[in-house]
């Protein structure tokens, strides 16, 4: 299934639209066309009525909506590659009618990109952002998303996310299980590393650190788990983890391993990864 056309099916179920949203057009020029449409016929019967100041109130807000949803949807085409091929799973109507209701009333400029990133990525694979997460991300401001950003350089791949001391801070652990996206309880995980075998870390999508020990060996980590609403949002960020795998590679060495590696992630296919042999840095 061709991604942009898929995107032009979306918003036109949406609109009320079929026939593949008349063959792909009903992108955002599409939409503001429709949208501005029916809040133009709505000022009118008001008009008619003899509420001009109400009709001009109504036409000015359904404009803004009109809008707001249409950059969101303009910036969603962005994230697509001419041609590229997604899922012919279709977006659940429930699922589209909430996001539209939703972004019409997103005026900040980021927080419209924050949606139009989620708008593909449910585009490209349906059931990648639920219900749930929608309205976690609704009440959401953008500090508040900025905070995320600034604890995503944390997460492991896995749904865990860090809290020893060069993690997560208390205030972010607070904040991040006030709106649901940790469980509260601190765990703590256990590497066990039998002698002259590696035992990887997968940090992302992109990097693995390799941990090899001579003799057996363990090695822990203090976490807390991300909930389902967690390990969807998390996707949407992009931090740099840089520091942050240097400090977590520095903990290791305290558990007297003979070397620690980072490695960069070639291919992967969900279940399995290859990683390549040249390491980018040995602590």
């Amino acid at each position: 299934t061709d991604g942009l056309a898929k995107l032009a099916e979306t918003v036109g179920g949406w609109l009320g639209w079929n026939a593949r949203a008349i063959e792909h057009n009903a992108e955002a020029e599409a939409y503001a066309a429709v949208r501005k449409i029916d809040a133009e016929n709505a000022a009118a019967l008001i008009k008619l009525q003899g509420e001009d100041q109400l009709a001009d109130y109504i036409l000015a807000r359904e404009k803004r909506k009109m809008h707001n949803a249409q950059n969101v949807v303009e910036q969603a085409q962005q994230h697509f590659i001419e041609g590229e091929q997604v899922s012919d799973e279709p977006v659940n109507q429930d699922w589209i009618n909430r996001f539209f209701t939703i972004i019409e009333d997103v005026s900040d400029a980021e927080m419209q990109q924050l949606w139009a990133r989620i708008l593909a990525g449910e585009v490209k694979n349906p059931k990648s952002y639920s219900l749930r997460t929608l309205e976690v991300l609704r009440n959401m401001t953008k500090e508040e998303a900025e905070q995320i950003t600034k604890a995503s350089q944390f997460v492991l791949y896995g749904g865990i996310i860090c809290s020893e001391d060069f993690g997560i801070n208390l205030d972010s652990q607070s904040f991040l299980d006030e709106i649901g996206l940790i469980c509260g309880e601190e765990m703590l995980y256990k590497y066990s590393i039998p002698a002259n075998c590696d035992q990887n870390i997968v940090i992302d999508k992109k990097h693995v650190l390799c941990l090899f020990a001579s003799e057996d060996a363990t090695v822990k980590l203090r976490h807390y788990t991300l909930t389902k609403a967690g390990k969807e949002i998390f996707t949407l960020t992009d931090s740099d983890k840089t520091q942050f795998i240097t400090d977590l590679a520095n903990y290791y060495k305290k558990s007297k391993l003979d070397k620690i590696s980072l490695h960069d992630i070639q291919s992967w296919d969900g279940a399995s990864y290859t990683y390549s042999k040249v390491p980018i840095t040995i602590f």
